[in-house]
This record gives structure tokens, sequence and C-alpha cells, in this order.
């Protein structure tokens, strides 16, 4: 009876050709199936990895910064005046938030700085120039944007003494009219 078998199991090999090398002469689905898992991981990995790599050549350079520099400051306000996405906006918006009120407050600080800075040199310039009703305007916004109500009225009080019909020092007056300070 074994010779049979052996005539019968060489039909049934001709009827099933060998394919390749990876799939055998009797498809047997269980058999196959890690060959065939693991070659979807390799391809999936392989697009993946190049999919990554052309999104990356896409990004804008702002983007690229961001991604490089994520905690500056100046980076992240580039971005949000540069960004056209909504839920980026939002990011960036909470990030500058957290980072900002530190440099938020040396930046103000810095400012003020430069407006006590240019302040002291209106004063010297127009005591050089006491009759520019322009420079006494100055002095008044100023002194107004820094918080010194008293010296931006005595200035623009200078500034309408010189030039009464002046429509922007008219102006100035009644803005400066409501300083609390």
């Amino acid at each position: 009876m074994s010779p049979p078998k052996k005539n019968s199991q060489a039909k049934e090999k001709n009827k099933f050709p060998q394919i390749s090398r990876i799939i055998p002469a009797k498809l047997n689905l269980k058999a196959c199936l890690p060959r065939l898992f693991i070659g979807f991981i390799i391809l999936g990995s392989f697009f993946f990895l190049l999919f990554n790599w052309y999104l990356s050549y896409q990004q804008p350079e702002h983007l690229k910064e961001l991604l490089k520099n994520p905690g500056s400051v100046e980076t992240l306000a580039s971005v949000l005046k540069t960004n056209t996405n909504p839920n980026l906006d939002l990011y960036l918006k909470t990030e500058l938030a957290k980072l900002g009120r530190e440099a938020l407050s040396s930046e103000v600080a810095k400012i003020r700085a430069k407006q006590l800075a240019k302040l002291r040199e209106i004063q010297s310039l127009l005591e050089l120039y006491p009759d520019y009703p322009d420079g006494f305007a100055y002095l008044s916004v100023l002194a107004y944007n820094l918080g010194d109500c008293k010296l931006a009225q005595s200035a623009l009080k200078r500034a309408l003494k010189l030039d009464p019909t002046r429509p922007i020092f008219l102006q100035l007056e009644i803005i400066i009219k409501k300083c609390d300070h």
C-alpha cells in the first residue's frame, strides 16, 4: 500500500507547481501568515519613514525653527505671526502665555527704560528749543504712556499755549484730561 501513496503524492505535486521560494507549492495559510505579517510590517515601516521624510521637507521654515527651539518666546511669536492654522494658533498663544510672563515683564522693563531715556532726551531738547509745540506734545504722549499724568498735562498745556488751534493737540487734551494715574 505504500507505493500507491507515493504515486498519488507525485500527482498532487504536479497539480500545484512551485511558484516562488516564499510561497510553497501547496499554500498553507497558517504557514504563510508569519511571513506575510513580517512583510507587511517591513513594507509599512518603509512607507511610514518615507512619508515622514517627505513631510519634513514640506514644512514651512518657521515651523522647522519652532521644532528646533520650542521654548523661545521670539520663535513662538514669529510663528504666530506667519501661521494660518487656528489649532496651532491656540497652542502658540497658550505657550506664549506660559513663557511670556517672565519675558514680557523683562520686555516691558526694557521698553519703559527706552521711554524714560526718550523722555529725558526730549526734555533736554525742549530746554534748548522752548518754542517747539510738537516737542511738548510728544513729551506729553511719552509721559502719558509712562503714567506720569502731571507731566503729560503740563507739557500739553505748554504745547497748547504755543499753538492753541492745532487739532491734534485738542484731541490729545481730551485724552490726557481723563488721566487718573
